[in-house]
């Protein structure tokens, strides 16, 4: 009897011990029990922890997340200007192709080549009237922006204008090619002034001439936007003999 006794003895301490063991388990898997089962002072201390995280989190400096996110857009949309500058580069060699196919095939029948020109642009360099007047926020040559350090082309410049501004031809040419969306360039125009000379007119809001129209000095060719453009509301504007792109600001008066 005395052995019986014992071995319930041992038993029911085995028991104990797994009840002890089974609720020490169930408090690492739910912390809510593991306060309960520890007593108001630890539960306490939790609420303690929890208070100080929270106002750690309110009272710190924020990060700011949105810089990365907004760096790597940028770069990714100065990647996608870059591949519309050598899109336009092989556009406008094949413009002068077309053109000096043009002027041969009228030498040919006996014609004056490209009466819009008779070498006008060329002399007036310098002298042009801008195509709109406004702050230049853009200039001729690699651009590296301040924030991101991203260096992006710049073919041309860019003249800061309200959207709707009136956009005029700063000398006697040809409409040679009209976009309504040409990658980063937006609403376009090219303007065949004769001789290989060629200005371009990019992130448009309205186009107002047709392809093959002969325009002349200050006719009202377009409206400025922000049609495609990494700066805001302006005018494009480039200045090529043939595929090569000139220093507007030389162009102009």
């Amino acid at each position: 009897m005395a052995l019986r006794g014992l071995e319930a003895v041992l038993r029911e301490r085995r028991r104990q011990q797994k009840e002890r063991g089974s609720e020490r388990s169930c408090a690492r898997r739910d912390p809510e029990r593991s306060f309960a089962l520890h007593g108001p002072t630890a539960r306490s201390t939790r609420e303690s922890a929890i208070r100080d995280a929270s106002h750690a989190s309110a009272t710190a400096t924020p990060r700011k997340a949105s810089e990365p996110s907004g760096g790597r857009n940028y770069e990714a949309a100065a990647a996608e200007l870059e591949r519309t500058v050598h899109s336009i580069q092989r556009l406008l060699q094949n413009l002068e192709s077309n053109r000096k196919a043009e002027t041969a095939r009228a030498k040919a029948e006996g014609r004056t080549p490209q009466p819009y020109s008779a070498g006008d642009f060329a002399r007036a360099e310098g002298s042009l009237e801008w195509p709109l007047h406004g702050s230049l926020v853009g200039h001729f040559g690699p651009e590296t922006h301040p924030k991101w350090g991203t260096v992006t082309p710049n073919n041309g410049v860019d003249i800061e204008a309200a959207v709707g501004t009136p956009v005029r031809a700063v000398a006697r040419a040809r409409v040679e090619y009209i976009s309504e969306d040409y990658g980063t360039y937006g609403q376009m125009i090219i303007l065949n002034h004769g001789d290989g000379y060629f200005t371009l007119y990019g992130h448009l809001s309205e186009i107002d001439v047709t392809v093959g129209q002969e325009v002349e000095a200050g006719k009202q060719i377009a409206r400025s936007g922000d049609s495609g453009s990494l700066k805001g509301p302006i005018l494009h504007f480039e200045v090529r003999k043939g595929g090569t792109p000139l220093d507007p600001e030389q162009w102009l008066k």
